[in-house]
């Protein structure tokens, strides 16, 4: 629950990991890096708050 504990420095780097191997394992499929609330169309704080998105974002989706 990133409402009320941040990210740590283990938990970023296996998440750009894993993203980077997802998207080595199926590069037609041009995926994106989305969180659950930029896609659900009922509102909601998922990841949370201090979840560091923008950041995540610039590393996983430069352009």
């Amino acid at each position: 629950d990133f409402s009320t504990h941040r990210l740590g420095p283990r938990q970023t780097a296996a998440l750009i990991e894993l993203v980077q191997y997802l998207r080595k394992m199926m590069p037609d499929a041009k995926l994106k890096f989305r969180l659950h609330r930029e896609i659900n169309t009922k509102p909601t704080e998922c990841p949370g708050k201090l979840f560091p998105s923008p950041a995540i974002h610039e590393i996983l989706d430069p352009n």
